[in-house]
């Protein structure tokens, strides 16, 4: 697990909403630098964020998730470059390494995303989303 990153991120974070947004981007970068991980300091993550082999992980500010979930390495969660929305993720939500999340996309509570999943729809609460682009498993 990365804790560092996930420290990192939360200085970043209560820099931003405090007001200091030159120093929350200067700790952001340096979170880049130091973990592989870079997550926006606008992003707003719960409690339980869980960042399991960080390098290379990308998050866009705006992306707003729910308590208790686990991220792996090459993860990416942003635009899509036709909407302005960024995803939106429930609780207890695990997504696997090289997936990635984009456009504004909810990801319910309690669903996985699968390796190298491109998620461009809505993944129900509970269920499991696989392949390019993810259809969501029956």
């Amino acid at each position: 697990m990365n804790w560092h990153a996930e420290r990192i991120y939360r200085l970043s974070a209560r820099l931003n909403r405090s007001g200091h947004h030159a120093a929350a981007t200067v700790v952001a970068a340096l979170n880049r630098v130091l973990t592989g991980v870079e997550i926006a300091p606008s992003a707003d993550f719960g409690p339980g964020l869980v960042i399991m082999h960080g390098s290379g992980i990308v998050v866009s500010g705006g992306v707003v998730s729910g308590r208790d979930r686990s991220i792996y390495q090459q993860v990416t969660l942003g635009k899509d470059g036709k909407s302005h929305g960024v995803p939106t993720l429930g609780d207890r939500v695990v997504i696997f390494a090289g997936a990635k999340v984009l456009g504004g996309v909810t990801i319910g509570d309690d669903a996985t995303v699968g390796a190298n999943s491109v998620v461009l729809q809505d993944v129900p609460a509970g269920r499991v989303a696989v392949g390019i682009p993810a259809r969501v498993l029956d």
